[in-house]
C-alpha cells in the first residue's frame, strides 16, 4: 500500500492539471494594456474576469508587480489570505468589500508615487480554469503654475520663470503676443529628492524695448501645454530701467541751455548799446557840420565807454570850421 499512494497522489494531481489545462479556454482576465496614473491621486489598474461557464467560483486572485517577489495583493481562503491581511500599503481591491463572486478584480492605488510606476500581472485561479492578464502603469505629475519675476545682477536686467512638482522632465518657453520668443532660451532642469523636476528659465530684457507683457508656458514631456504665467512690465519698472541715462542727459542739457541763454543775452545787450552809440555819435557830427566856419580845423572827438563786459574805444575824425 505504500506504494499505491504515490502512485495515486500522481494520477490525481496529473488529472488535475489536465482538467484545469482543458479548463482554461473557459476563464479569461482581460485587462487594459497601459494605464496613466497623476503623482499623489488615486489609480485604478482595471481587469475584469470573463467566463463562457456558468457557475464559476473564484478561489485564488494574486497581483503582483514586475521584480518584484511578494504580491502587491492576495486573496487565498485557502490558507486564511484575505484582502485585508495580504496587501502592501495603498494598495487594494477597486471594489469596496470584494468577495469572490465578483468578477471585477482591479486593483487600486490609492496614492500614487513614482515607485508605482512599472508592469502588473493579475492571476485569477477559479474552480473552472486558470488566466492571466497584466498591464502597465505609468505615472506622471503636473508641474505647477509658473511663478515669474524680476531679476538682476552685474548690470543685467531679467525676468526668471519657474515650475515645479512634475515629472517626466519638461520645458519652460516664453511668448510675446502669443508668439514664440525667437531667441532659444535653454531650460534649467534640477531633480529634486522626491524625483520630480523643478525647472527655470531666464529672459534678459533689451533697453529700450516696448514689450510690456512676458509670458511662460510650461510643457511636459509629451509637449503638450499644462500651465502659464504672465509678467506685465509697470511703467515704473520702465522708468527706473532707464532713470540712469535720463539722469545723465539732463546734467548735460541743463548747462547748455543756461549758458546760451546768457550768451543770447549778453549779445542782445551789446547789440542794443553800440546801435545807440551809433546813433548818438551821428547825431553829434551832424550838429558840429551845422556850426562850421570859414578856418578849418582838426579835430578828434575821442569816446571812451568801458562796459561791464569789455571796453569800446571809438575815435572819429572831422573837419569843422570856425570863427573868431
Amino acid at each position: 500500500m505504500s506504494m499505491a499512494f504515490p502512485v495515486a497522489l500522481c494520477v490525481i494531481v496529473l488529472s488535475l492539471y489536465f482538467s484545469a489545462g482543458n479548463a482554461k479556454t473557459f476563464v479569461s482576465v482581460e485587462c487594459e494594456a497601459k494605464k496613466v496614473g497623476q503623482l499623489g491621486k488615486h489609480t485604478m489598474l482595471q481587469c475584469l474576469v470573463h467566463y463562457t461557464v456558468e457557475d464559476v467560483h473564484i478561489m485564488i486572485v494574486t497581483w503582483k508587480k514586475e521584480e518584484v517577489d511578494k504580491p502587491v495583493l492576495a486573496y487565498n481562503p485557502m490558507d486564511g489570505t484575505t484582502p485585508d491581511t495580504a496587501k502592501e500599503p495603498g494598495y487594494q481591491f477597486a471594489v469596496e468589500s470584494w468577495n469572490s463572486s465578483n468578477t471585477n478584480v482591479s486593483l487600486l492605488i490609492t496614492d500614487t508615487e513614482l515607485a508605482h510606476a512599472g508592469r502588473y500581472t493579475c492571476t485569477v485561479i477559479t474552480d473552472s480554469g486558470i488566466s492571466t492578464g497584466s498591464t502597465n502603469l505609468k505615472v506622471t505629475a503636473k508641474y505647477n503654475t509658473p511663478t515669474i519675476q524680476r531679476t538682476g545682477s552685474a548690470g543685467e536686467n531679467g525676468i526668471e520663470c519657474r515650475s515645479d512638482g512634475g515629472y517626466p522632465q519638461g520645458q519652460l518657453r516664453w511668448f510675446v503676443d502669443k508668439m514664440p520668443w525667437q531667441q532659444v532660451i535653454e531650460t534649467d532642469v534640477k531633480k529634486s529628492q522626491s524625483g520630480t523636476y523643478n525647472l527655470s528659465s531666464k529672459l534678459i530684457l533689451l533697453k529700450g524695448s516696448t514689450i510690456s507683457k512676458y509670458t511662460c508656458v510650461v510643457f511636459n514631456a509629451s509637449g503638450e501645454k499644462e500651465n502659464e504665467a504672465t509678467f506685465e512690465i509697470l511703467d515704473t519698472d520702465v522708468q527706473s530701467q532707464g532713470s540712469e541715462p535720463k539722469q545723465s542727459h539732463a546734467a548735460v542739457v541743463a548747462p547748455l541751455v543756461v549758458i546760451g541763454s546768457l550768451i543770447v543775452g549778453l549779445l542782445l545787450v551789446l547789440f542794443l548799446r553800440r546801435r545807440s552809440r551809433r546813433e548818438y555819435m551821428t547825431h553829434e557830427i551832424l550838429s558840429l557840420k551845422r556850426s562850421s566856419t570859414k578856418t578849418p580845423t582838426l579835430t578828434i572827438l575821442t569816446i571812451s565807454d568801458w562796459t561791464w563786459t569789455s571796453p569800446i574805444l571809438a575815435f572819429t575824425v572831422y573837419y569843422s570850421r570856425h570863427t573868431g
